[in-house]
């Protein structure tokens, strides 16, 4: 956390446990969950997560979640996702709802 606003200046961070700092009123906000499934942790078992969003001027553009106990990654950003590297292909998208594959 010490390290982020030199390397992102001007940007803000939110996270879940960790409140609000940065820039007040910045442009851009990183979202941080650095556990995601706290109970997942106390067990012991792979229910839990890193999550990392950034949201600019009030819209998601991209997220990352890391599951440290299986070493799976999902990435998503200017409209596409991967899991671990490779695209997770939509079915579509109608007025910003996903829509299934049937």
């Amino acid at each position: 956390m010490a390290r982020i606003p030199a390397a992102a200046p001007g940007v803000r961070i939110l996270g879940e446990e960790l409140g609000v700092s940065g820039v007040r009123d910045g442009g851009c906000t990183l979202t941080i969950d650095p556990i995601d499934g706290t109970v997942g942790v106390r067990r012991r078992v792979a229910e839990w997560c890193v999550t990392v969003g950034l949201v600019r001027d009030g819209r998601a553009v991209g997220g990352i979640t890391h599951l440290p106990m299986t070493g799976e990654t999902y990435l998503a950003e200017g409209g596409e996702a991967r899991w671990n590297g490779r695209v997770i292909p939509a079915a579509g998208v109608r007025r910003g709802r996903v829509i299934p594959s049937s």
